[in-house]
């Protein structure tokens, strides 16, 4: 677009960024739109709020695969989301309402029923937001790894989110901790504002929100629960010796890696 805004006024140069090679080979003509690649549950949940009932007579301005339609309806019934004739359930409704992806909606709500919401809230704010770790060089990353650490809970990477979290909030979201501790003050900061319009819906809609209960061990068991009841269909485990299954390797950076 810039070499023919250029090419059609004045002679000019067009320079890209990248090596030939990428430019003739490498990069494909268009991108391709977002509805053809991303999971389809989060769109398919609003349709079914503007009593759209049948996917197949919907105009896409590009219409997904039918594998991913079927796909997105199968794991919102999984969620309970739609009732036997396909409707939104009443917990489906209130999965709408909430500016989340399905899963970590209904752990939400399920988060009402563990007394852990103020947890929850938290948790899902910081994964609806870009990562809190900040982008760091390779020489100096064992340093942010040590002022990660006092952070970094035993019980896994969200209670970790929380406890960065709250770390944040108590220093009064000051921009220089942020910078100190290798943290993203702009992750954070819009951390704040989806909690906050989170918890705004929760009373909006009459949901219970219980007090703040983090450090106890009941409560992240609760927490654990709650996480559960959304995202059960991604639940890996570790396991030795050689199995028939897809192998992944957990990153070194999350709490639970045991460094391998």
């Amino acid at each position: 677009m810039r070499a023919h805004r250029v090419t059609s006024h004045l002679p000019g140069l067009c320079l890209r960024l990248y090596p030939r090679s990428l430019y003739e080979d490498g990069m494909e003509e268009a991108r391709c739109p977002g509805v053809m690649e991303e999971n389809l549950s989060h769109l398919v949940l609003l349709l079914k709020r503007l009593d759209i009932a049948d996917m197949g007579q919907c105009k896409f301005l590009d219409r997904p695969a039918p594998e991913a339609l079927m796909q997105a309806l199968e794991d919102l019934d999984y969620l309970a989301a739609l009732d036997d004739d396909g409707n939104l359930s009443e917990v489906g409704i209130i999965m709408s309402e909430l500016p989340l992806e399905p899963p970590l909606a209904k752990s939400l709500i399920a988060a009402c029923e563990y007394d852990c919401v103020d947890e929850l809230l938290t948790v899902a704010a910081m994964l609806t937001a870009p990562s809190c770790f900040a982008a760091v060089e390779a020489s100096r990353k064992e340093a942010a790894v040590a002022l990660w650490r006092p952070v970094m809970h035993d019980a896994g990477d969200h209670m970790t989110l929380i406890n960065v979290y709250n770390a944040f909030v108590e220093h009064n979201q000051d921009e220089a901790w942020c910078s100190a501790n290798f943290l993203s003050h702009a992750a954070l900061r819009l951390a704040v504002v989806i909690r906050a319009e989170l918890l705004d819906v929760m009373q909006r809609i009459e949901l219970p929100v219980s007090p703040p209960a983090f450090g106890s061990h009941d409560n992240c068991t609760n927490i654990k629960r709650a996480l559960l009841s959304g995202f059960f269909l991604r639940v890996w485990f570790l396991s030795p010796g050689e199995l028939k299954v897809q192998l992944v390797l957990i990153s070194p950076n999350v709490s639970s890696s045991g460094g391998s």
